[in-house]
């Protein structure tokens, strides 16, 4: 048994380093190390704006069926998270 699972490991292993190549040179086009620079360092500012838009959806009412918010001491805030 052990065999088979060393086979499909193996093989496995073959696929990876006939994509490696070419993802490696993929990766250093300018053109896309352009894009992984422009992302990272949009990154910060989308990271902050979902913890706020987590926050305003945990203590808004209006968000779901129960009309209850799930966190009501957020409820005063919620205007201020969104908007």
């Amino acid at each position: 048994m052990p065999s088979i699972k060393m086979k499909f490991f193996d093989t496995m292993e073959n696929k990876m380093q006939k994509i490696t190549g070419p993802m490696a040179r993929f990766s250093n086009l300018k053109v896309v190390q352009a894009i992984v620079n422009g992302l990272m360092g949009t990154m910060p500012i989308i990271l902050s704006g979902a913890f706020f838009m987590i926050l305003y959806v945990l203590g808004s009412p209006s968000i779901g069926t129960s009309g209850k918010a799930l966190i009501p001491f957020l409820t005063p805030l919620a205007s201020n998270f969104y908007g």
